[in-house]
């Protein structure tokens, strides 16, 4: 589990494992839920996977500022969930992501995006 970049516990830190990082705005990661995921449990998981991408160092506790084109588009079968996020757009200390969440058949279970405001320190 990757736990040194968050400051949440278990069982609310979902990220397992980094799969692949495809680009400097592109990575995929293995996500496990304590049991069947909700749209927003996906959308905690996208919010948590931004501290995977290289952020400035100062930026350590992110906000979620918004959600867009938010859905679930099938139910999910499995507590475990593989994840794609892209950098929209940044600016400054805010940042877009655009996510999608397949199933281990890969399938797309949800998608959307999430923008976070990172409070510098």
């Amino acid at each position: 589990m990757i736990y040194s970049q968050l400051p949440h516990e278990p069982p609310l830190i979902f990220i397992d494992s980094m799969v692949e990082k495809k680009s400097d705005e592109e990575i995929v990661f293995n996500a496990s839920f304590p049991y069947l995921p909700t749209l927003s449990m996906f959308c905690e998981v996208a919010a948590q996977g931004i501290s995977l991408f290289n952020l400035p160092p100062q930026y350590k506790i992110g906000v979620v500022a918004s959600f867009k084109k938010v859905k679930l588009i099938s139910n999910p079968t499995s507590k475990d969930a593989t994840i794609f996020l892209k950098i929209l757009y940044s600016f400054g200390n805010s940042y877009s992501i655009g996510f999608e969440a397949y199933s281990s058949s890969k399938n797309i279970i949800a998608s959307g995006e999430v923008s976070v405001f990172f409070n510098t320190i």
